[in-house]
C-alpha cells in the first residue's frame, strides 16, 4: 500500500510525495498547477456535481491538474478528473432516485455499527465506477495529475491520503486489473462512509487490516496535507497557478431560534462545529493563496438552504444540483485573490 498512499500529518512521506510528483511534472514539461478541492456533504454533493456540469457547459471549465475529494466530494473527484466527458455520470448519480436507496435499509445503532446498511452506497461506487473510467483516469496520471482521495483511519486517528491516480495505473500492470479496480472502489466507499450513518471499510495491507471511514471526520476538504499547510513551494512545476474550492454544505452562521430538546440541541451544535471547521479550513486555504500570490475562488452552499445530508430524496437533490448549474459562476468570477469575507451572509466568493 505504501504506494498508493501516505498519511497527511507525517511530514516526511507528504514532502516525498510531493518531490515524486515534482519529478513526473518536469519529465511531462507541465508548469503551474490549477487544482479543485471539493468537499465532504453528503446528499449536498448534488450541489457541487451541479457545479461542475454547469462549468462544463460553459465552455470555460479548465484542466486540472490536482483534484482532491472528501466523502462525498471523494464521489465526485474521479469523473471531475477524468474530464467534461463524465459529465454525464455526475447527472446520473446525484439528479436520479438511485441515490436515494442509500438510507432506505436501517439497521439500529445500538446492535449494529451504522443506522443504514453500507452495502447501497458500495453498489452505488460500483455502478458509476468502472475499468473504463481507471483508464481515463491512468491517463490523466501519466500526464503529470493527480487524484487524491482522503479517508479517516480510525484505528490511528490519522488522515491518510490515496493517489488514486497510483492506484488506476496499477490496473494496467499484468493480472492486476481487477485487484486495482476492487482497491480503487473500496477508497471511495471509504471516504464516504459517515461514522454511524454507513458502517466503516476494512482494508487489508498485508497481513493487517484497518479500518476506514468519511474522511471528512478530519477535514472537511484537502488542498495540501496537515503536514505541509505552512510550506512555501518554490519548485516550479508544483507552482499553484488558481484554486478553485466547491464547498458541499453552508459556511457561514444562520440564525434561527432553537426549539427542541438534547437531539435538536446536538443537532444545531454539530452544524455549527462544521460551519466554523469549514471557514477554519477556508480561511488556512486563503492564506496560502496570499502567500505564493495565485488565485483562489470557492462556491458554496448557501446558507437559506435546508442542508440536511441525510437527505437522499430524489427531488431535493435534482433542486440542488440545479442550484449548483447556475453558481459555477462564483469559480470564474472576482478578484486574483479571494480574502476572507467578513459579511457572513455571503457565502460563495
Amino acid at each position: 500500500m505504501k504506494r498508493f498512499r501516505f498519511v497527511a500529518d507525517n511530514a516526511e512521506q507528504s514532502m516525498a510525495f510531493m518531490q515524486t510528483w515534482n519529478a513526473d511534472r518536469q519529465r511531462a514539461g507541465q508548469a503551474s498547477i490549477t487544482a479543485l478541492a471539493i468537499s465532504g456533504g453528503g446528499a449536498n454533493g448534488a450541489f457541487g456535481a451541479g457545479v461542475l456540469v454547469g462549468w462544463s457547459r460553459s465552455g470555460n471549465r479548465p484542466e486540472f491538474d490536482l483534484v482532491t475529494g472528501v466523502s462525498t466530494g471523494a464521489l465526485i473527484a474521479p469523473m471531475a478528473f477524468a474530464g467534461k466527458y463524465w459529465d454525464s455520470r455526475l447527472v446520473l448519480g446525484y439528479r436520479s432516485a438511485g441515490a436515494a436507496q442509500l438510507t432506505e435499509r436501517g439497521l439500529g445503532m445500538l446492535i449494529r455499527p451504522s443506522i443504514y446498511s453500507g452495502e447501497p452506497l458500495a453498489a452505488l461506487v460500483e455502478r458509476y465506477t468502472s475499468a473504463a473510467l481507471l483508464q481515463a483516469i491512468a491517463d490523466q496520471h501519466c500526464q503529470g495529475r493527480r487524484l487524491l482521495v482522503a479517508t479517516t483511519n480510525l484505528d490511528t486517528q490519522e488522515t491518510h491520503i490515496w493517489d488514486m491516480g497510483a492506484i488506476a495505473l496499477s490496473a494496467r500492470e499484468e493480472g492486476n486489473a481487477q485487484q486495482a479496480l476492487a482497491l480503487f472502489r473500496t477508497i471511495m466507499t471509504a471516504s464516504a462512509s459517515v461514522p454511524g450513518v454507513f458502517p466503516p471499510i476494512p482494508i487489508a495491507d498485508g497481513d493487517t487490516s484497518e479500518i476506514h471511514a468519511d474522511g471528512g471526520v478530519n477535514t472537511p476538504f484537502m488542498l495540501l496535507p496537515e503536514a505541509l499547510v505552512q510550506w512555501q513551494i518554490k519548485q516550479p512545476g508544483l507552482m499553484p497557478g488558481k484554486i478553485f474550492i466547491i464547498i458541499n454544505s453552508p459556511m457561514a452562521p444562520r440564525s434561527n431560534r432553537l426549539d427542541g430538546g438534547a437531539v435538536a440541541i446536538m443537532s444545531r451544535s454539530f452544524d455549527s462545529l462544521s460551519r466554523a471547521n469549514l471557514r477554519m479550513h477556508l480561511a488556512m486555504a486563503t492564506a496560502f493563496a496570499h502567500r505564493h500570490n495565485v488565485q483562489l475562488r470557492y462556491a458554496a452552499l448557501p446558507s437559506d438552504i435546508d442542508a440536511d445530508p441525510l437527505d437522499f430524496g430524489a427531488a431535493r437533490m435534482a433542486v440542488l444540483f440545479d442550484l449548483g448549474v447556475g453558481r459555477y459562476t462564483e469559480l470564474t468570477q472576482g478578484d486574483d485573490i479571494v480574502p476572507m469575507a467578513g459579511n457572513s451572509s455571503n457565502d460563495g466568493q
